[in-house]
């Protein structure tokens, strides 16, 4: 699994960093598969699943209630029951947020990715584009496999 887009999280981490690891992870895996030709080596995008959940939570039916994708309320930060938190300072209730903190994503953020890691060993298809554009930095990434 690759970095997700955490500079759309509300901690905003480093785009560069975060490309900059990708790609070298994408090369280890090259690496690897290389040197263990044999080996069934399994790479799963989560940079490019939550971008298309940002852009449009609609696309997968688990994050289908997300309301805010960019941010997050702080009074969630401590909250350990997500399918049942709600905090009147929040507005909305947790499961409505991707953001559970500023670092970590919701329930359904979890189950979109683990129906997606699913259907990939399975052989199906892969989750979200394959190449893209980062609106935010309006800079090319890749999620090749």
């Amino acid at each position: 699994m690759n970095v997700p887009p955490m500079h759309h999280s509300p901690a905003g981490l480093s785009f560069d960093a975060i490309v900059e690891w990708n790609s070298r992870l994408r090369g280890m895996v090259f690496d690897f598969r290389v040197q263990w030709p044999s080996a069934i080596v399994h790479e799963f995008d989560t940079y490019n699943l939550f971008n298309t959940v940002i852009e449009n939570p609609y696309t997968f039916p688990e994050t289908a209630g997300y309301k805010i994708t960019r941010g997050h309320c702080p009074a969630y930060a401590k909250s350990d029951n997500q399918k049942e938190a709600f905090d009147e300072e929040c507005v909305l209730p947790l499961r409505e947020y991707l953001w559970h903190d500023a670092l970590h994503p919701t329930y359904p953020m979890h189950e979109t990715m683990a129906a997606q890691i699913a259907d990939q060993l399975r052989g199906g298809k892969k989750a979200g584009p394959k190449r893209g554009i980062c609106r935010h930095h309006q800079r090319q990434f890749s999620g090749d496999s």
